[in-house]
């Protein structure tokens, strides 16, 4: 596709036919960024200027890459669930992955708690790779609706790092891994929780608080050991929080939503 871009109105002329803006930057991919002048600049005449347009299909995939991440990892996780021999630290001799004793990283050791080879350790790094780039993926495209550039810097750049140590819990450094990430998650949470506040979405308002509270909890419970049996239910509970907040700011916020009120 081919048009003349006037650089003295917001305006587009694509074969013969002038349109009142500019192609869509999602669906319009600009392949000749040097742009060269056809004369002078203070005659301000227009650019010539060429577009890839992409396919569709293409472009529905981009805008559901978080989605569709999010649900192949949890399908991987479920798998390896499946495939986990057994044992939990309250009983070793237990059969299978119970929701309610194992935790998560039970499914990334190379020997199950039970002492039997874990099969499921393949099948849960898989899942946790694709897992903790979803939400990267979110933390980027949420800063990019936030007004101010520090905040969304924090929440970019700390969302991403917590994602990048989270999945290093499949190391043997997995306690470390997991103060660092849990550092920068509550970080770049705090300030997304600052800008949905000063909003009008109450909904979300509710459920980040909610989130927020749990992940506290979760928190305060590893690293003090108190009601350390409830920690597996409080794992999977803040996770599926997690995952309907995440969805929600993805598909039904916009930026305007988080601009200073007038």
């Amino acid at each position: 596709m081919k048009g003349i871009l006037h650089e003295n109105a917001l305006s587009i002329t694509v074969r013969g036919k002038r349109t009142g803006h500019l192609p869509d930057r999602a669906n319009f991919v600009p392949i000749r960024p040097w742009l060269k002048l056809c004369g002078t600049y203070p005659e301000r005449r227009p650019v010539s200027v060429t577009y890839l347009t992409m396919p569709t299909e293409l472009i529905m995939l981009t805008k559901h890459t978080t989605l569709i991440g999010l649900v192949v990892a949890l399908l991987l996780l479920a798998v390896a669930a499946a495939h986990y021999p057994g044992g939990s630290y309250w009983d070793a001799h237990s059969v299978g992955y119970d929701w309610t004793t194992n935790y998560l990283c039970n499914l990334f050791s190379e020997q199950a708690v039970n002492g039997l080879a874990n099969p499921a350790r393949p099948w849960a790094i898989a899942g946790m790779l694709l897992l903790c780039i979803s939400f990267g993926v979110f933390f980027v495209r949420f800063s990019r609706r936030i007004p101010s550039k520090s905040a969304s810097a924090v929440i970019a750049y700390g969302g991403v790092g917590a994602m990048l140590f989270a999945f290093l819990v499949i190391t043997p450094y997995h306690d470390l891994m997991i103060g660092i990430a849990s550092f920068l998650s509550l970080l770049a949470l705090f300030y997304v929780f600052v800008f949905i506040m000063k909003s009008k979405l109450l909904g979300f308002k509710l459920v980040t608080i909610s989130y927020l509270l749990v992940l506290y909890a979760n928190n305060y419970i590893y690293y003090t050991q108190h009601f350390l049996k409830l920690l597996p239910i409080m794992q999977k509970i803040s996770f599926l929080i997690g995952v309907i907040w995440m969805l929600g700011l993805e598909y039904f916020t916009k930026p305007d939503d988080f601009k200073p009120a007038a």
